[in-house]
């Protein structure tokens, strides 16, 4: 994959130019891949690009963002895994100053009831909840890789490999739990059933709009394929927090 032009400023460039002389941009020419991985990982804490301009943009027109990175483009947005890494590090800053992540809580309670009776929720069931709460997030990157694989095997129009996969998840993964992050923040002020609903489908409506920007399928394809990507996802996640059930309610 080699570019012939800076994919910032448009402006042509030699095929061994490292970097552009008009704007200053990296040109990279490799396709991503472990030592690329490795490479960017390592810049992890330098947010010389806009955080926010990441986040609308992902919002807004995901499948751009995830192809300018993966076509080379380095400078306009952060890096997938560092951006995954600001909103981790921000949701995990939100569960300590709230003491607990009121969306994670609320999903092991209706974990517990569906297992057991209502009585399983008295007892040691409400602090064990509240210790687990403070690792929810760190659970839910265990999906990540997971995640990137279910997504190599389901879209595989434009033979992207493993890592380009990770990233394209890193990014979809980090906006979810902006998603989650803004609605345990409301559940703060006004605890109700309606939010933790409008959460779940505001992601799934999220996951699904962004799979159908970034990969080459019909409206019709990359649908059918996002949703067997979610239901694999929400078989592990049943796995896992059924298994977590278990063990807050011993």
């Amino acid at each position: 994959m080699a570019n012939n032009h800076c994919l910032h400023c448009s402006t042509p460039l030699p095929q061994s130019a490292r970097y552009c002389h008009h704007c200053g941009a990296q040109a990279v020419n490799n396709r991503l891949g472990f030592s690329q991985l490795l490479q960017d990982t390592a810049k992890i804490f330098d947010l010389e690009a806009g955080f926010i301009k990441t986040m609308a943009d992902l919002f807004v027109m995901p499948g751009i963002v995830t192809r300018f990175y993966i076509e080379g483009g380095r400078k306009r947005y952060l890096n997938p895994l560092k951006y995954l890494a600001v909103c981790f590090m921000a949701y995990q800053l939100a569960i300590w100053l709230m003491a607990s992540d009121y969306f994670f809580i609320a999903l092991m309670k209706g974990f517990i009831e569906g297992r057991h009776t209502a009585a399983s929720l008295q007892g040691p069931a409400p602090e064990k909840l509240e210790q687990l709460s403070n690792y929810s997030t760190f659970l839910f990157l265990l999906l990540l890789p997971i995640a990137a694989l279910i997504s190599k095997v389901l879209f595989q129009p434009d033979e992207l490999n493993f890592v380009e996969h990770l990233f394209i998840n890193a990014y979809l993964l980090a906006q979810v739990l902006v998603i989650g992050l803004a609605a345990s923040l409301i559940l703060i002020w006004f605890e109700h059933k309606a939010i933790y609903w409008l959460s779940i489908a505001s992601s799934i409506f999220y996951i699904l709009y962004c799979q159908y920007r970034t990969f080459s399928y019909s409206l019709a394809g990359a649908l059918s394929r996002s949703m067997v990507f979610l239901a694999a996802c929400f078989v592990l996640m049943l796995l896992l927090y059924s298994e977590l059930a278990i063990m807050a309610t011993r």
